[in-house]
């Protein structure tokens, strides 16, 4: 539990599926990660670009091919952190004739393209709060010391898209079987391996661990990508090698085979949209009726990606309809996600009570409406779901859609009359919610309802406190727009003023001082220059704003420094210059003396030195 707002569960997480040709357009070489080549052989790079094949890889097998090896293409999207700020990245993905290049250079006639993947580093960065420096002399030379007394660390990650491509070569004689299935099944079975898949930007799963009831929706998505551990069977079914997976369907290694996820073979076909597959393995003895991790069945699995023919022939052989997994999720909860009413139909039929909650108190309903799947939700709403339940955290449907940003589900759940007075048992209403994740659509849409804008959960926060304290910028714009208040019996237009320097955001700081802020009395009660309220690098702009505002710019600290002192130590040319602008006194000196000017010159901060000099600061 977060500031008072219990995690929303998130909808089905989806892997990236498979690069269209299409897609390969940019004007920069790509990233090669890795190039990994096999059996122990160089080959001469050819004169004549590889051409890429889009068609079964078994033509290629069947023609007289052998791969060769394999790259990794890497296109970084962007470097987020856990303030919640991200950076762009302007990479570029591989171009047509980059592969092309790429793969002739090894010594390639044909390159493929098994999929593309988004992955996730771990990065951190760390910046000095606070530093002490030592001048001493040794054989009549200066040298100075600088110690970092204090620091901040930020921890996020980077984004990026990898590609992998696998290269062929013209080699009948030796391309055989065993040699091909060697190295299709090492290239497989690295990828996941090496690069691990990113979690789905979505918000985060409920308290307490329940990632969910639809846990089998946690890693594998709709695509034909395997999972972070595989299996021969698995890798040929990636491929479309339908008489491989024949072959290896019978053996007791694909038979015992289980992901890290307890998931069968036959389930991963299931998720693969594999039918053939599945039918390969069901029809060769794997057991239907053995439960993953969460207690999932393959049933689960078929009804979850609308698999009617196969749900029904699972039905025959023997499995449980009434099934119920480990969180007490029966199979509707899994028909839902399909979005197909014909599946819920097909559920009823068979006696599955579509009402049912699990353990949790998480109903169909709830599920349907953070996922946006609204032919599910109208269908559930028309069969008699209470359209107002309430899990055990006290949160409806109408919350659930709210926190997930799906306005088409916010609607449905509205026109036909869902409640937005009620509030979970934090006192969290759905307009708080929508604030706290940031949805500003949604908030237009239960404001329009007639959501009431400046109610407060038990803490005494509202939605835009909800909005602010998370530093989510265009939630906090919309109520401000809308005729949010900012002050009230509970928050002051000041503390309201210290959220929004912190968001680092002009125009929102700009709002709440026209609604009533003083920066002059803000200062004033917390002894400290306004600077450091903002993030290490403080919009220039935001900087005018507070000054023009009545922010002292020489205030100084306990230390006698002002934030003139600590941009010139920092190196920060561009904003020393702004200052000295905005009358900022180079003269000034902390408690041991030192200017800015000897703090910049101490650091070797040539450009400050220079910037301070021509403003007139002297030793």
């Amino acid at each position: 539990m977060t500031n008072g707002f219990p995690p929303i569960p998130s909808p089905t997480a989806r892997l990236w599926p498979l690069l269209a040709l299409l897609s390969l357009a940019g004007c920069v070489p790509p990233v090669v990660l890795n190039y990994q080549g096999f059996h122990n052989a160089d080959f001469a790079a050819r004169s004549r670009p590889a051409v890429i094949h889009a068609k079964p890889v078994e033509e290629l097998l069947k023609g007289g091919y052998l791969l060769i090896g394999y790259v990794d293409l890497r296109q970084n999207v962007r470097e987020c952190f856990d303030d919640g700020k991200c950076r762009k990245i302007s990479d570029q993905p591989p171009s047509r004739e980059d592969m092309q290049r790429i793969a002739a250079e090894r010594g390639g006639d044909v390159v493929t393209l098994v999929e593309e993947k988004q992955i996730l580093d771990k990065i951190q960065t760390t910046h000095c709060t606070s530093t002490t420096v030592t001048t001493y002399v040794l054989q009549g030379r200066v040298y100075t010391t600088t110690v970092c007394l204090s620091s901040v660390t930020r921890h996020g990650h980077r984004e990026a898209k990898l590609t992998r491509a696998l290269i062929w070569r013209h080699e009948p004689r030796r391309a055989t079987a065993e040699a091909n299935d060697r190295a299709i099944r090492q290239a497989m079975e690295s990828l996941d391996r090496t690069y691990r898949v990113a979690e789905p930007a979505t918000p985060p799963v409920p308290a307490g661990g329940a990632t969910t009831e639809l846990d089998v929706l946690s890693t594998s998505g709709p695509s034909r990508s395997l999972g972070t551990s595989t299996t021969p069977i698995l890798t040929a079914m990636a491929l479309g090698r339908d008489d491989e997976v024949r072959r290896l369907a019978s053996t007791d290694e694909a038979r015992q085979w289980r992901d890290e996820h307890g998931r069968t073979a036959l389930m991963q076909a299931i998720m693969m949209r594999q039918p053939r597959a599945a039918e390969v393995l069901l029809a060769t003895g794997h057991d239907h009726r053995l439960q993953d991790n969460w207690g999932n069945i393959a049933l689960s699995y078929a009804l979850m990606r609308g698999d009617l023919p196969l749900a029904q022939r699972l039905v025959n052989m023997g499995s449980d309809v009434q099934h119920r997994n480990r969180k007490g999720s029966n199979l509707a909860m899994f028909g839902l996600m399909s979005d197909n009413p014909r599946v819920l139909d097909w559920l009823q039929q068979r006696g599955v009570d579509h009402r049912r909650t699990s353990d949790t108190g998480l109903s169909p309903l709830m599920i349907a409406a953070v996922s946006g799947n609204v032919k599910s939700l109208e269908w559930l709403i028309g069969h008699g779901s209470t359209i107002d339940a309430r899990d055990r955290a006290g949160r409806t449907a109408l919350v659930y859609a709210a926190g997930g940003g799906q306005v088409a589900s916010l609607r449905a759940l509205l026109k036909r009359r869902a409640s937005w007075q009620i509030a979970d048992h934090e006192g969290s209403t759905a307009l708080i919610y929508a604030a706290a994740y940031n949805s500003p659509a949604a908030i237009q849409v239960l404001l329009d309802a007639g959501a009431r804008i400046d109610d407060q959960n038990h803490r005494g926060q509202s939605a835009l406190y909800a909005a602010m304290s998370r530093r989510h910028v265009p939630a906090a714009q919309v109520l401000l727009k809308r005729g949010a208040k900012v002050a009230d019996k509970n928050t002051s237009a000041n503390d309201m003023l210290v959220l929004a320097i912190r968001t680092n955001d002009t125009s929102l700081t700009e709002a709440i001082i026209q609604r009533g802020a003083s920066v002059r009395e803000l200062e004033r009660q917390r002894g400290q220059s306004l600077v450091w309220l903002a993030p290490s690098t403080i919009r220039t702009d935001l900087l005018r704003l507070l000054v023009r505002h009545g922010m002292d710019i020489n205030y100084s600290g306990s230390d006698g420094r002002t934030p003139l002192m600590y941009a010139a130590q920092a190196g920060r040319t561009e904003l020393v210059r702004i200052m000295l602008e905005l009358k900022a006194d180079p003269e000034r000196r902390d408690r041991t003396g030192r200017t800015a000017l000897m703090l910049a010159t101490i650091a070797g901060h040539t450009q400050v030195v220079s910037t301070l000099r021509e403003a007139g600061a002297k030793e």
